[in-house]
C-alpha cells in the first residue's frame, strides 16, 4: 500500500502523477472506471488522501471506461456528516 497525502490541488501536479502511474501500469493495482469494477491487484495499491481537489482532479482525468491506478479515501468524522450506513 502506498498512500499519497495530497497537499495541493495543482492540476499540473495531478496530471504528472497520473502520467507516472500510467507509464508504470504493471506496478499498480487497477480497476476500470465503470459500474462493474473488479480490482486487479499488483505490487502496489495507491490510496489518495489529503486535498479533496486533487482527488477530484485525478478522478476527472480518468474517462468513463478508463483505468484507475489510484483510489481515493473516504473520510468519516472530522466535522463532516457521518454516514448512517457505511456500505453506502
Amino acid at each position: 500500500m502506498l498512500t499519497v497525502d495530497w497537499k495541493t490541488a495543482n492540476p499540473d501536479a495531478v496530471r504528472t502523477f497520473k502520467a507516472f502511474l500510467d507509464a508504470h501500469a504493471d506496478w499498480f493495482s487497477s480497476a476500470p472506471k465503470a459500474a462493474d469494477s473488479p480490482l486487479t491487484v499488483r505490487r502496489l495499491t495507491v490510496c489518495l488522501s489529503g486535498e479533496e481537489g486533487a482527488k477530484a482532479a485525478y478522478d476527472a482525468l480518468v474517462p468513463p471506461g478508463g483505468t484507475y491506478r489510484a483510489f481515493r479515501d473516504r473520510v468519516y468524522g472530522a466535522g463532516l456528516p457521518l454516514f448512517d450506513d457505511v456500505k453506502s
